[in-house]
């Protein structure tokens, strides 16, 4: 069954007021004008194209994971949504990564978005029967599940820390320097994700970041192997993070910032990202002065990750590298 033809109403009604609650919650009970407009247009997309449902059941899931006490990561572009990040499903704001809703919906706001969650192994079979009891019939075992459920051994491990008593609530998780440079300076073997990453902390000693988008950037850089090459040739240089392509979304920045449209820009990015550049846009770039290491990076790149879920897996690895109370090792 096609959860995108699965509509209640109920649900649907449900949801717009939980989004209005939280926007209104978040912010204060002023929700700046440019949050407004990305709010209303991704409710106008969403709900106008039959997939209020399946967010709103995305939605339901994650207050039942953190109902039992952890809350749920994701893979692919589910961060995209500002609505993602009201609603729990996404820990980072979109918005502040620069992510556009686009990715998510395409560029006519019609794709169905899809909702890879990842859990708790431990929540897994009680979040799988309650997903069957929001969707009566539905199967996520599927070629292109619309919903589907993930055991992660990241979120394992916010689960056990949530159960031994630590809230993982760090407020200035995202700008803490001294955590930053314990993600690649400490031992991070038992942090998963950060110590599963081949070679993270090499490229992250070499290129030494200074932000959380630097981070999340070497996230990009380590999953997509093929790009490696840019962190010994940008070593050194104060632009380094500006020029280096480790996520899909800096594929786009870099069109954008040589004066390519938006729209050519996002069709590229789409391309790049999956190792298939086309001649048509390889002409267009090359006219439009990309050359050089980006030149190189386009052409070598194979699959891209999206820059939300680089940032969602970042952040939940420095939650709990956070409660571990070590100073850093300089």
């Amino acid at each position: 069954m096609s959860t995108s033809l699965y509509r209640d109403s109920q649900m649907e009604q449900e949801l717009h007021s939980k989004i209005d609650a939280a926007a209104n919650e978040r912010h204060g009970g002023a929700v700046p004008a440019d949050v407004q407009e990305r709010i209303t247009t991704e409710k106008q997309h969403i709900f106008g194209n039959g997939h209020g449902t399946l967010l709103a059941v995305a939605a339901k899931l994650a207050e039942f994971s953190e109902s039992r006490g952890c809350p749920v990561g994701f893979r692919g572009l589910t961060g995209n949504l500002y609505l993602s990040h009201l609603l729990g499903l996404a820990a980072v704001d979109p918005m502040e990564l620069g992510l556009r809703w686009e990715g998510c919906l395409g560029l006519d706001g019609t794709r169905t978005p899809q909702f890879t969650l990842n859990v708790a192994g431990g929540l897994l079979e009680d979040m799988a029967a309650y997903l069957g009891e929001l969707l009566p019939g539905y199967d996520p075992s599927g070629e292109h599940p619309a919903i589907r459920l993930c055991p992660h051994a990241l979120m394992d491990r916010i689960w056990e820390a949530r159960r031994a008593g630590s809230a993982l609530t760090v407020g200035d998780l995202l700008s803490d320097g001294n955590l930053i440079a314990r993600a690649y300076r400490d031992d991070v073997a038992g942090i998963p994700v950060l110590g599963d990453l081949e070679g993270f902390q090499d490229l992250a000693r070499q290129l030494e970041p200074e932000s959380f988008s630097d981070l999340v950037k070497i996230m990009g850089l380590c999953l997509a192997p093929e790009v490696w090459f840019q962190a010994e040739r940008l070593m050194g240089q104060p632009d380094r993070f500006q020029r280096l392509i480790g996520t899909r979304e800096d594929v786009y920045d870099l069109c954008v910032r040589h004066g390519v449209g938006g729209d050519d820009a996002f069709h590229v990015m789409r391309q790049a990202c999956h190792g298939r550049l086309s001649p048509e846009y390889k002409d267009m770039l090359a006219a439009h002065g990309i050359s050089g290491l980006p030149w190189d990076t386009l052409c070598a790149a194979g699959y891209l990750y999206p820059r939300g879920q680089c940032a969602d897996y970042m952040y939940w690895a420095l939650a709990l590298l956070a409660r571990e109370c070590r100073p850093c090792q300089a």
